[in-house]
């Protein structure tokens, strides 16, 4: 599968806004290296892994449309996850949760509510997302799809999201999926995704970068077949104090 690099949550000015807020509080502006230096890879994954460690991200489990009439309920173990229905134990999702136990310890939660459930394929049906860890700016985890034609055991290990490999955000109203992978204070992808005859296909990329004193975004769109297409290049236009003005486009050479 192709997995290009990621758009997360609100439109890109917001999110560019943000971070470039943050670049400043932190003083590091003139220090940003570009994004081939600020971002890492993770071993085995298609995806990058931000090599940013210690912010602290706490995903709060939402309620099920679909199975909230089902008194349904995780029970997080160091081996794995339970999973409750009615009060019955319909599966033992194999995992290991120690990692998961730590971060709920350390947060004083009770560890189920660091899970994700969210309907990521816009089903009518909540599926989950066991995150690795929360203490990293992108959320590697392990994605389980909900099949209601079973029983038992409903929440299958689901390949084609385990491809990207980490938390995205489901868009049930417009049916859409947006990835966010940031490098940097500065250096930052936003993907969206849409499915398509049960495959995942990128449909547009933001890739926000530093070229010298100024901040570039440039804009993609990808074909059926998942073939990449740069269609704009903006800069950030920033006021006196560094405040965030808006972009101006970039003619493409």
């Amino acid at each position: 599968m192709h997995s290009p690099p990621f758009v997360a949550e609100g439109s890109g000015k917001d999110q560019m806004r943000k971070y470039f807020i943050f670049l400043i509080a932190a003083g590091i502006l003139s220090g940003c290296s570009d994004r081939e230096k600020s971002s890492a890879s993770s071993e085995k994954e298609k995806a990058p892994v931000s090599d940013i460690k210690g912010e602290i991200t706490i995903p709060e489990t939402s309620e099920s449309a679909a199975l909230k009439d089902s008194e349904y309920k995780f029970k997080v173990e160091d081996a794995g996850i339970l999973y409750y229905n009615g009060g019955s134990v319909l599966q033992k999702i194999e995992i290991d949760c120690t990692e998961l136990l730590r971060m709920a310890e350390i947060y004083d939660k009770d560890p189920a509510n660091l899970l994700v459930v969210s309907d990521f394929d816009f089903d009518g049906y909540d599926d989950l997302f066991v995150p690795k860890t929360t203490l990293v700016a992108n959320m590697p985890g392990t994605y389980y799809r909900f099949n209601p034609t079973v029983n038992f055991d409903p929440f299958e290990k689901w390949d084609v999201l385990n491809e990207v490999g980490f938390l995205m955000k489901a868009d049930s109203e417009n049916g859409i999926l947006h990835f966010s992978l940031r490098g940097s204070a500065v250096d930052h992808d936003w993907i969206i995704y849409k499915w398509e005859s049960g495959k995942l296909q990128p449909v547009s990329r933001e890739l926000q970068y530093m070229n010298g004193s100024d901040i570039y975004i440039d804009c993609f769109e990808y074909d059926n077949d998942g073939k990449e297409t740069l269609v704009k290049r903006k800069r950030a236009v920033l006021g006196e104090n560094n405040e965030w003005l808006g972009t101006e486009d970039v003619e493409l050479k």
